[in-house]
Protein backbone atom coordinates (compact mmCIF):
# COMPACT_ATOMS: atom_id res chain seq x y z
CA UNK A 1 0.00 0.00 0.00
CA UNK A 2 1.58 3.34 -0.82
CA UNK A 3 2.19 6.00 1.58
CA UNK A 4 -0.13 8.95 1.40
CA UNK A 5 1.67 12.31 0.99
CA UNK A 6 0.92 14.38 3.82
CA UNK A 7 -1.29 17.52 2.98
CA UNK A 8 0.13 20.41 1.39
CA UNK A 9 -1.73 23.81 1.57
CA UNK A 10 -1.58 26.30 -1.28
CA UNK A 11 -3.53 29.00 0.39
CA UNK A 12 -5.25 30.14 3.68
CA UNK A 13 -8.10 29.27 2.22
CA UNK A 14 -6.73 25.78 2.52
CA UNK A 15 -5.50 26.14 5.71
CA UNK A 16 -9.35 27.39 6.64
CA UNK A 17 -10.68 23.99 4.69
CA UNK A 18 -8.18 21.87 6.61
CA UNK A 19 -8.75 24.15 10.31
CA UNK A 20 -12.74 23.00 9.36
CA UNK A 21 -12.05 19.18 8.77
CA UNK A 22 -9.83 18.89 11.72
CA UNK A 23 -12.42 20.04 13.86
CA UNK A 24 -15.26 17.75 12.50
CA UNK A 25 -12.61 14.84 12.91
CA UNK A 26 -12.13 15.85 16.91
CA UNK A 27 -15.83 16.23 17.53
CA UNK A 28 -15.86 12.57 15.98
CA UNK A 29 -13.23 11.84 18.56
CA UNK A 30 -15.46 13.18 21.27
CA UNK A 31 -12.21 15.54 21.91
CA UNK A 32 -14.59 18.81 21.99
CA UNK A 33 -12.21 21.34 23.35
CA UNK A 34 -9.55 20.71 20.97
CA UNK A 35 -12.44 21.16 18.50
CA UNK A 36 -13.35 24.33 19.91
CA UNK A 37 -10.14 25.41 20.13
CA UNK A 38 -9.25 24.74 16.69
CA UNK A 39 -12.78 26.52 15.60
CA UNK A 40 -11.50 29.59 17.10
CA UNK A 41 -8.58 29.63 15.46
CA UNK A 42 -10.71 29.37 12.27
CA UNK A 43 -12.59 32.56 12.60
CA UNK A 44 -9.36 34.73 12.14
CA UNK A 45 -9.67 33.15 8.85
CA UNK A 46 -11.62 36.53 7.86
CA UNK A 47 -8.57 38.57 9.40
CA UNK A 48 -4.79 39.50 8.60
CA UNK A 49 -3.51 36.36 6.96
CA UNK A 50 -0.61 36.52 9.90
CA UNK A 51 -2.65 36.57 12.68
CA UNK A 52 -4.76 33.83 11.01
CA UNK A 53 -1.67 32.00 10.41
CA UNK A 54 -0.53 32.03 14.33
CA UNK A 55 -3.77 31.21 15.28
CA UNK A 56 -3.80 28.30 13.99
CA UNK A 57 -0.62 27.37 14.62
CA UNK A 58 -1.26 27.83 18.42
CA UNK A 59 -4.13 25.19 17.72
CA UNK A 60 -2.50 22.95 15.79
CA UNK A 61 0.08 22.69 18.69
CA UNK A 62 -2.17 22.43 20.72
CA UNK A 63 -3.40 19.11 19.24
CA UNK A 64 -0.34 18.09 18.96
CA UNK A 65 -0.01 18.21 22.62
CA UNK A 66 -3.30 16.51 23.90
CA UNK A 67 -2.19 13.73 21.21
CA UNK A 68 -6.31 12.70 20.96
CA UNK A 69 -6.37 9.15 19.11
CA UNK A 70 -6.02 10.36 15.64
CA UNK A 71 -5.43 8.43 12.47
CA UNK A 72 -1.29 8.23 11.18
CA UNK A 73 -2.84 10.39 8.00
CA UNK A 74 -4.46 13.02 10.40
CA UNK A 75 -1.34 13.15 12.57
CA UNK A 76 0.57 13.77 9.16
CA UNK A 77 -1.56 15.85 8.41
CA UNK A 78 -1.19 18.29 11.70
CA UNK A 79 2.83 17.81 11.24
CA UNK A 80 2.74 18.69 7.77
CA UNK A 81 0.39 22.02 8.41
CA UNK A 82 2.42 23.25 11.44
CA UNK A 83 5.80 22.81 9.38
CA UNK A 84 3.82 24.86 6.74
CA UNK A 85 2.83 27.44 9.09
CA UNK A 86 6.51 27.27 10.67
CA UNK A 87 8.02 27.69 7.15
CA UNK A 88 5.80 30.41 5.49
CA UNK A 89 6.75 32.69 8.91
CA UNK A 90 10.52 31.88 8.68
CA UNK A 91 10.14 33.46 4.87
CA UNK A 92 8.35 36.51 6.13
CA UNK A 93 11.01 37.16 9.10
CA UNK A 94 8.31 36.64 11.48
CA UNK A 95 8.92 33.78 14.03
Amino acid sequence: MPKMNPRTLKDNNELYEYLVQLVGNLERGQYYDLAEIVNHASRFASGSASEFMHEAQLALERVKKEQPKLSSSENQDVDAVLSQIKESFRKIGGA
